[in-house]
This record gives C-alpha cells, sequence and structure tokens, in this order.
C-alpha cells in the first residue's frame, strides 16, 4: 500500500478504491507530500462527479475534506482546483460569505436577516447551518438586554433545530449561554434545555476543570448542575444519570450534591434554621436512591449538627430518608483530627438514631436500621454497647428471641451492670413475668446507689402487681418513697399509680432481701442456660494485699479461678478438696501487672456443690521418691510422666525409692508451669507400677567383672544397670523390659534415668537386634598400617590373628572374631545390637556350604 498505487487506481477509474487507501495512508503520515497529493485528487474527482449529478450536499462533503487537509506545501495545481469549485459546489457561497462578514463586523441583525431569508428559501445546505448558527450566537450575545427574553428563546429554539455538528465549540458556547441566560430569566427553564441540547454531545472540555495564567476555571457541567441546585429545578436525577453518559455516576453525583451541601452550609451558617430544614428534606428527595458518596455522608454528618437539643427530633425524619443503606466504607472509620481520635460518622448516626428512638422517637422502616446495626457490629465486634442497641432495636420490632440471645451474651460481659438486668427484663414483659421479676432483682442487688434504682424499683413493683404479689411490691413502692423525699425529688406519677393499687395492703416488712434471692436464682438460671457447668475442686484459702480473703479452685490444667470468700454463701461451709459446679465466662481484662497488656481470665457467673468426691476431678498422678530432704522435710520425686515433683513430707514417712499417689495441679509462675500434689497417699508398688511407661531394650554389652550391663532403648534412652538390681544373669543380645524415670542433672546437664522395675523378656524388636550374613572382610595392623587380608605380608613360621572386621558396614571386633576362630576372608552369618549410635556384632559363624 503506496501513494503510487492510489494514483494507479484513480487512471484506472477506481476512484472510490484510491480514496480509501489515500485515507488510510494519510492516517498513517498526515504530512507527507504525496500522501496530501494522493489524497486531494481522489476527493477533487468525487467532488466535480457529484456537482455533475447536482448533488451540492455530497459535492461539499468532499470539498470540505479537501479542504481540511493540512497541507505541507501545497501543489498550485491542486490550489486552483480548490479555487474553482468552491463557488460551483455553492452558489450562495459568495451570500453566506457576505452574511458572516457582516456578523463578524458588527452587523448582527443585518446579518441575522440575510441568514434567515436564505435558510427559508433552502438556500443553505447542511454544511452551512453551523455559519447560520454563529450568526445567532452573535446577534444574541449582542443584543441580549435590548430584545425581549421570548425572542432570544425563540433564536434558540432555530438554533437547536439546525443540521450543525452539535458536539462542537459552537454547541458548547449556546449551553454556557443558555446558563448565564437562565440567570437572569426565570422563566427560562434550564434544565428542559439542557435535555433538548442533549447532554452526549458535551465535550471533553465541557467536563473537567480548565486551567490558564496559573487560575483554575471550574467545568461548564460543574457550573450548569451548580444553577440546578441554587435554582432548586425539579431534576430527574436517573434520567441525568442517563443522559450525562461520559461520567461516571459517582462524578455525576458528586456535581450535583456538593453545590447542595454548601446551599445547606450557608443557610446553616446564616441560621436560617427553616430554610435549613426544607434543603435538607429537598437534598434527600434528589439523592436517597442514588447510593452512598462521600459528600452524602458530609451532608448526613452536617445534619448531626444541625439537628440537636430544640430540633434534635428532626433527625430521626431525615436519617430514614437519606438511607442508612448509603453508608460507604469512610463511614466505618475513626476520623483523626489534631491528635484526637473521633468515632465514625455510621457509628455516631446510629447510636443518635438509638437514643431518640429510645426516648419515644419513630424510624418507620425499622428493618433498614437493625440491618445497618447488624453491619455494625460485625465491624466492631468488640463494642458491647452497639451489641446492646441493637438488641433493645430488635425488641422493639417484636423480635424478642433474636433480642434476649445477644442480651444473655451481653450478660456475660456486662453481667454486674444494674442496667444490664434492667434491660433484660424489659424483653421478658410478655413471656415470663417471673423472670423479668427476677431480672429486676438482681438489678436491685447489684446496685449500691439507691438514687439510680429509682425507675428499676418501679418497674418492679409494676410487675409485682400483675403477679399479685402486693406486699412485696409495697416495699419496693415504700423505699423509692423514702429515698426520693431524703433527696427532696418529687415523685412520679407511675409511682402515684402503683401507689393507689396497693393503698389497702399493709405490711411490716422493710426489704425484700430472701424474696430477691429466690428469684434472682430464676433470672440467673435462664440469662446462662447455655455456658455448660465446670467442675472445679477448692484447693486454698488466702488472703490478698487488702486483707480479704480469697478462695481458689482449679480442675488442675487451664483453670485456676479465685473468689472472695463471701460472695457465695455456699463457700460457707467449703473444706479443702470439695468439688463446685461453676458456669464460668471467660473474657478479656486489663492485666494489672502490666501497663496496656491485657489478658484472658476467668469470671464466676453461678456456682454449685458437686456430689462428686473430694480431689475427684483432678487428675491422678503417680511418682517415685528420689530424694528426702530431711533438713527442709522436703520430698522430691519423679512422677511416672516424668516430671520432677516437691511437697511438704508431712506426716508420710517416705523414704527413697517409697511410691506415691496423689492429685496434680498446674499452675503457670512467671512464665513456668509448675505442678503441685494434693491428696498425696503412700502406696505399694504393685499398686502403681503400671502406670510407668513400659520400654523393651537390647542388652549390647555386658561387663562381668564390674558386674554390670548396657542397654540401648533407643538413641536417646539408654543406660547402665548393675548386676545386684536384677534377678537374672545378662547376656548381649539379650531382651529385657525396663520401667523407669528420667530427670534433668542440671550440673552434669544430663538426663539420668532411674529404673523402677527390669525384667527379661520373649518380646523383641528388629529396631534394635537383627540377623544378617555376608562376607567378612578381615583387618591386620602391620607395621604402623591396617591391612586387608589379601595384602599381608606372610613369612615363614608367621601366623597372624586379625585385629577387626567388617561384614559390609558392620563391625566386628577382635574379640568376637578370637572366639569365632576365623582368621580368612569368608562368608559369615551374624548377630547384632544397637549401640545407640551404631551396629555392633556380638556373635558370628562361618556359613555352611550349601
Amino acid at each position: 500500500m503506496d501513494t503510487r498505487t492510489v494514483f494507479e487506481l484513480r487512471r484506472e477509474g477506481k476512484i472510490q478504491e484510491a480514496l480509501d487507501m489515500a485515507l488510510k495512508l494519510y492516517q498513517i503520515d498526515p504530512f507527507d507530500n504525496w500522501t496530501q497529493s494522493a489524497l486531494a485528487w481522489p476527493l477533487i474527482d468525487l467532488c466535480k462527479s457529484s456537482l455533475a449529478q447536482n448533488s451540492f450536499n455530497q459535492a461539499q462533503k468532499y470539498f470540505n475534506q479537501l479542504i481540511a487537509i493540512n497541507f505541507t506545501d501545497v501543489d498550485d495545481i491542486i490550489s486552483k482546483q480548490i479555487i474553482f469549485l468552491r463557488p460551483k459546489i455553492d452558489i450562495n457561497y459568495a451570500k453566506i460569505q457576505e452574511a458572516e462578514n457582516l456578523s463578524k463586523n458588527g452587523n448582527h441583525k443585518l446579518a441575522l436577516i440575510n441568514m434567515k431569508a436564505m435558510f427559508a428559501s433552502n438556500e443553505l445546505l447542511d454544511v452551512h447551518h453551523e455559519a447560520f448558527g454563529w450568526v445567532i450566537y452573535r446577534y444574541i450575545k449582542a443584543e441580549e438586554n435590548n430584545i425581549p427574553s421570548l425572542e432570544i428563546r425563540s433564536l434558540m429554539r432555530d438554533y437547536m433545530n439546525l443540521k450543525n455538528e452539535k458536539t462542537s465549540l459552537l454547541h458548547s458556547i449556546f449551553l454556557n449561554f443558555a446558563l448565564h441566560f437562565s440567570k437572569e430569566h426565570s422563566d427560562f427553564n434550564l434544565y428542559n434545555f439542557f435535555l433538548l441540547w442533549d447532554p452526549k454531545n458535551l465535550r471533553r472540555e465541557d467536563l473537567y476543570e480548565s486551567y490558564n495564567d496559573g487560575k483554575t476555571y471550574p467545568s461548564l457541567i460543574s457550573r450548569i448542575f451548580r444553577e440546578f441546585i441554587e435554582k432548586e429545578i425539579q431534576l430527574d436525577i436517573t434520567v441525568l444519570l442517563e443522559k450525562v453518559s461520559k461520567l461516571d455516576k459517582e462524578d455525576i453525583l458528586l456535581l450535583l450534591q456538593e453545590p447542595f451541601y454548601w446551599k445547606i452550609y450557608t443557610a446553616d451558617k446564616e441560621n436560617k434554621k427553616d430554610e435549613v430544614w426544607r434543603l435538607y428534606e429537598k437534598y434527600n428527595t434528589f439523592f436517597k436512591d442514588q447510593g452512598g458518596s462521600e459528600t452524602h455522608s458530609k451532608v448526613l454528618n452536617s445534619a448531626m449538627f444541625s439537628m440537636n437539643e430544640n430540633d434534635e427530633w428532626r433527625f430521626l425524619s431525615f436519617f430514614e430518608n437519606w438511607n442508612p443503606e448509603n453508608f460507604i466504607d469512610s463511614d466505618w472509620k475513626e476520623v483523626v483530627k489534631e491528635d484526637k481520635v473521633y468515632k465514625p460518622i455510621a457509628i455516631k448516626a446510629l447510636k443518635k438514631a438509638f437514643e431518640l428512638i429510645k426516648a419515644g422517637g419513630n424510624f418507620t422502616n425499622q428493618q433498614l436500621l437493625i440491618n445497618a446495626f447488624k453491619i455494625a457490629i460485625l465491624k466492631f465486634p468488640k463494642d458491647n454497647w452497639l451489641k446492646r442497641e441493637y438488641a433493645i432495636l430488635l425488641a422493639k420490632s417484636n423480635n424478642q428471641e433474636e433480642a434476649i440471645k445477644i442480651y444473655k451474651n451481653l450478660i456475660l460481659e456486662l453481667g454486674d451492670q444494674a442496667y444490664m438486668w434492667h434491660e433484660f427484663s424489659q424483653f421478658l414483659d410478655d413471656i415470663d413475668l417471673q423472670l423479668a421479676i427476677g431480672m429486676l432483682s438482681k438489678a436491685v442487688r447489684l446496685q449500691k446507689d439507691e438514687s439510680f434504682l429509682g425507675d428499676i424499683r418501679l418497674d418492679l413493683a409494676n410487675k409485682l402487681v400483675k403477679l399479685d404479689n402486693l406486699e412485696e411490691a409495697v416495699v419496693e413502692l415504700n423505699i423509692y418513697k423514702k429515698n426520693r423525699e431524703l433527696k427532696g425529688w418529687k415523685l412520679s406519677e407511675r409511682y402515684d399509680a402503683l401507689q393507689s393499687v396497693v393503698k389497702d395492703t399493709n405490711t411490716q416488712k422493710t426489704e425484700n432481701n430472701k424474696f430477691y434471692i429466690e428469684k434472682i436464682k430464676l433470672a440467673e438460671d435462664f440469662a446462662y442456660q447455655d455456658v455448660e457447668w465446670t467442675e472445679l475442686v477448692f484447693i486454698e484459702k488466702w488472703k490478698n494485699d487488702k486483707d480479704k480473703e480469697k478462695l481458689s479452685f482449679t480442675e488442675g490444667n487451664l483453670i485456676n479461678l479465685s473468689v472472695s470468700s463471701n460472695r457465695y454463701s455456699i463457700f460457707k461451709s467449703a473444706e479443702m478438696g470439695d468439688v463446685f459446679k461453676f458456669k464460668l465466662h471467660h473474657k478479656l481484662v486489663e492485666d494489672k501487672t502490666k501497663s496496656n497488656h491485657f489478658k484472658y481470665d476467668y469470671f464466676p457467673l453461678i456456682v454449685e456443690k458437686s456430689d462428686k468426691q473430694k480431689w475427684s476431678v483432678l487428675e491422678n498422678v503417680t511418682a517415685i521418691v528420689d530424694y528426702v530432704n530431711v533438713e527442709r522435710k522436703i520430698i522430691h520425686a519423679i512422677s511416672n510422666d516424668n516430671k520432677e515433683l516437691f511437697f511438704p513430707e508431712g506426716n508420710l514417712s517416705l523414704v527413697k525409692g517409697d511410691f506415691i499417689k496423689a492429685k496434680k495441679i498446674q499452675k503457670k509462675i512467671k512464665e513456668e508451669i509448675r505442678v503441685e500434689l494434693r491428696d498425696i497417699s503412700k502406696c505399694d508398688k504393685n499398686e502403681v507400677i503400671a502406670n510407668f511407661t513400659k520400654h523393651i531394650a537390647v542388652v549390647d554389652s555386658v561387663n562381668n567383672d564390674k558386674e554390670l550391663f548396657h542397654y540401648v532403648v533407643n538413641n536417646r534412652v539408654q543406660g547402665i544397670i548393675r548386676f545386684n538390681e536384677i534377678s537374672f544373669v545378662p547376656s548381649e543380645g539379650d531382651f529385657i523390659q525396663l520401667r523407669l524415670v528420667q530427670k534433668l542433672d542440671k550440673k552434669l546437664n544430663k538426663v539420668l534415668f532411674k529404673h523402677i522395675e527390669i525384667e527379661k523378656t520373649e518380646e523383641s524388636t528388629a529396631t534394635l537386634r537383627k540377623d544378617i550374613s555376608g562376607l567378612l572382610k578381615l583387618k591386620f595392623k602391620q607395621y604402623g598400617s591396617t591391612l586387608d587380608w589379601e595384602d599381608m605380608a606372610y613369612e615363614d613360621g608367621n601366623n597372624f590373628t586379625p585385629d577387626f572386621g567388617f561384614i559390609g558396614d558392620y563391625y566386628v571386633p577382635k574379640e568376637i572374631l578370637s572366639k569365632s576362630e576365623i582368621s580368612l576372608n569368608c562368608d559369615v552369618e551374624a548377630k547384632v545390637v544397637f549401640t545407640g549410635e551404631k551396629w555392633k556384632v556380638y556373635e558370628l559363624k562361618k556359613k555352611a556350604l550349601v
């Protein structure tokens, strides 16, 4: 594909093909002279052909393409062709040019009259409509203040009916004029004009800010949208989002919401409150269904500040219309300003809404708010206040079952707070009044300051009246009245109403403590019914640094619980080793020993005495006494799981080698796990020997002179046993059964094994002893060197004895060779034992010939 081919196609009369190829070449290199010439000539040909067929519009299109070529060095012939074609294409060209010149020189009215006349008589081709448009624009721009609004609107309509290219500078200029015109003429609807103008014709320059001489200028579209908001034109946001297709939805919403936000801000700053409330409502009408955005969240934040004190009631309606589904990710993040950390806007809005609902406000679509709280809890799982508010909202929406489930979990964390039990009781009015009374009784017992018990006592009295417990109700009302009068506070209308019901009931009682205890048990059993029982043993009574008596409980391993001795009356008769059933909550608390550190701790919820025997829930342990410190009367023992144990001798009278059984407790002290024993007793070896681990070992060497032998269990466990510890005669290769314990000798940094039981056994294992066969290769030491049998230098009368040998990789010592009387390399059969490091031959014989 080259210019030569274009010219050949033209000569062959294939003008359209020549044009197509020339256009492609022009796109590749529009500044090449030959390419420009190759494109010009097919256009000239087609232009002439169209004129011959009286197709003036088509001729004009080719001519426009021709004059649009940016000639680097225009050819004289081509230039003459352009001059020749111009008047032939449009016989009215001169008249159009005259009108344009009039317009450009300020004679706008005559130019417009001439253009209108040509348009009316169909003398204007489509290609001249843009020129007509410019004439209209210059006229209305110049005469705006001298002619009626109706005439301008009529001319703008005439422009819109022209067939000029609409994605153009002229089209954007008309929109800009319409914006300016709308500011002075309220009868002009800019929004309708904008839709008629068609937003798809927006140019890139209309969509983005521009910069000149260091200044930033807002985009045309932003100024249009600002005018929409300023005039509060009735918009259809959905239509705008569809029509302004060259911008993302987020950008369009930003252009609309930002001016609305500042309109609200300005009205609020000027304290035009009625205007502010109207604008908030108007804003939501436009944007509640358009999803979230940063500006949408800014409006919410502004509303929270505006709608306070006497106007706070307005927030619920606004927030519902704003739509909590429109929260965006940043709304859930904390805000840091000037080194201060503020709660996320979403949390602040939800909590404000909750407080208003709690005070009697109405949120029509409760599910909308509940869903938002559900998301909040997922994002902030440790915020118990959110869970509390969520549960209360659920209850108000008649979902008591889910609310109760949440409060059961909350009570585990906040069960020491009276208000939690008070709130819990309110979920149970329609379910079980006895339970509700139990919750309120618990609240009364927890709250020590009577001044905070007013509503709780009135709620309790009300429920007692419903169940005809009138005497107890009178007690609650009397305590309430006495405190209010003492404080000089007014009695509530609720009190008067309840008092009128019980006025004929007399009582000598001044408190309901026994009644509370009975009802509290019902409440606690219900609240904690999903918590499993844990059995712990009472192991110690002690006093803390404030001289308060504490009791310690454990199951022997993970749980170590300390409780004040007076917390539960059941502890008064507790004896060491007694087993109690606890319902426990494991929660994160501050570690008072380390600043800014937290740890998990166990907290008792309910406790009952178990019917299990003393100490029974602790793990059994068996041990052998290793050493008795006579001076300190401390016993050192090793357990069946090889733990070193230390405990006072007491009345046990133990000696080294004695066996004991006990209950084990593990305690973590300064990052170290220590074992303590309880319920210790001496026992017979036969009673507990089976608790110690059994090992199979092989005898790998015997020293009859020293009366001892060496055994191997594996490469880690091995040792020496003296003959006086056994009742059998050992031989190399024998298997024995061992029960032993081990301990670390810290001075030698070595593990020591203490043998408890040693027996010969028929059990065996190939990992310690096996049979092998193969070629025995002898080794001799001669003249300071080690030689093979084949390399020996035998002399007359010399008969050398081998020093050692190998069967493959297995080592054969000299004494075994001597015992077998083998002095030549030969095939052999052998028995080998594992020494803990390598294999050793301990029995050898020549292989029998077949």
